[in-house]
């Protein structure tokens, strides 16, 4: 019999604890996609219990705090579930603690999703150090959205206040089989525009309806735009690699609208100030002149210099004269400058445009935008000035989407 200074004896805790640590110290193990099928399904004061197994082998899930979405999960059904590898010490068992779980063909698209967002993360797509600055005054903004949805509107709404922004939108699809491609070619057009910043937004919406941002040309379109790019897709919770490649990520697109209103207005700020430091110097420098000049003609003793100085300051008034008038005038035509941007602006106004002949469509009490809105048959009001027509749509001629400039600074 050997005696125990021969051998090692160890307890059962040490080896479980020793097979615990291995498995923590594995990090491939920490974090780990695993599919198989769905058995001894159950809930337990709120947290889930059940195995998945495939022709070989099986391994327990344990999930904490599930919510209403663990109801997908039933008998028999293939699942992919995300989380880390664990050893359960008192009963010497592996389980995979899960933190989230994919259903079916669910599950085959995210995996999709994360091995291209990992490709695309190799070559540095989503590098910080690459990312593009926002320029800190803006005075130009591209917008890449459908004009249909309530999109635009909370971005114009945002924007609602930045009288003088030149804004340039782009009609673009934002969901189904083409919108990729009409992703691109939207950057691409504002990228000729060359505004200061591009925002590309749409709604929320499920991992389907938002997957065109997921699309590895719409990923290096964004990464190729010679405009700094900010994405503000779906809400909060909502992240495509649209969002990872982009240069800032709005939370939503009411946010990235906000933004670019701060900076412009921090560019009308820096402009007015530049303004007033210009003046100030011009008459401080002036001052300055006069005064040194004024000292020594006090110094100087009545004779011919006297009268040649008397010559100089008559001189250097003159000087001053036209300095305050070349001021004067640069200020007069910055005043004149605001005063036809006001009368340019106060003419986009809906009730001059209404006078000047135009008039705007009502359905059922909504503004309508486009024309694709109307489909034939509707019942329609035409808002004049002074008087509302009830009309039908009998016709409708499909045009071509193309920009818009919404508005331009003098």
């Amino acid at each position: 019999m050997l005696g125990q200074n021969q051998i090692k004896i160890y307890e059962v805790s040490e080896i479980s604890t020793r097979i615990k640590s291995d498995i923590k110290a594995d990090k491939t193990l920490q974090e780990v996609f695993v599919r198989g099928e769905v058995s001894n399904f159950s809930v337990v004061q709120g947290n889930a219990y059940f195995d998945i197994k495939d022709r070989v082998s099986k391994l327990h899930v344990v999930m904490f705090s599930v919510k209403k979405e663990v109801e997908e999960i039933k008998e028999g059904c293939t699942i992919i579930v995300h989380g880390k590898v664990d050893f359960y010490v008192k009963e010497g068992r592996v389980n995979l603690i899960a933190d989230n779980f994919y259903v079916g063909g669910a599950g085959e698209i995210y995996l999709m999703l994360e091995q291209l967002k990992e490709k695309l993360r190799a070559e540095g797509l989503f590098a910080i150090e690459k990312k593009r600055p926002i320029p800190q005054y803006i005075f130009r903004v591209g917008i890449a959205t459908s004009i249909q949805g309530a999109v635009i509107h909370d971005i114009l709404h945002a924007l609602s206040s930045a009288k003088g922004l030149e804004i340039y939108i782009v009609d673009t699809l934002v969901q189904g089989e083409n919108a990729k491609e009409s992703i691109v070619h939207a950057l691409d057009i504002l990228n000729c525009v060359q505004p200061d910043v591009i925002i590309l937004a749409r709604g929320g919406g499920s991992i389907e309806e938002l997957w065109a941002f997921n699309e590895e040309i719409v990923v290096r379109a964004i990464r190729n735009s010679k405009v700094p790019v900010i994405t503000a897709i779906g809400h909060e919770t909502d992240r495509t690699l649209a969002d990872l490649a982009s240069d800032m990520s709005a939370p939503t697109p009411t946010y990235a609208g906000k933004f670019v209103y701060e900076r412009y207005m921090n560019a009308i700020q820096k402009v007015m100030e530049s303004t007033k430091k210009l003046h100030e110097t011009a008459v401080e420098y002036i001052h300055e002149y006069t005064t040194t000049l004024d000292f020594l003609a006090s110094k100087l003793s009545k004779n011919e210099l006297w009268r040649s100085v008397q010559m100089q300051i008559s001189h250097t008034n003159i000087l001053r004269k036209s300095l305050n008038n070349a001021v004067l005038a640069a200020l007069t035509s910055k005043k004149m400058m605001l005063e036809k941007l006001t009368i340019s602006l106060e003419a986009l106004l809906p009730e001059h445009i209404l006078k000047l002949g135009y008039a705007y469509i009502t359905k059922d009490g909504k503004i309508v935008i486009s024309g694709k809105e109307l489909e034939i048959g509707n019942s329609i009001e035409i808002n004049f000035v002074d008087a509302v027509i009830d009309a039908k749509v009998e016709g409708k001629e499909v045009k071509e989407w193309k920009l818009e400039k919404v508005s331009r600074k003098n």
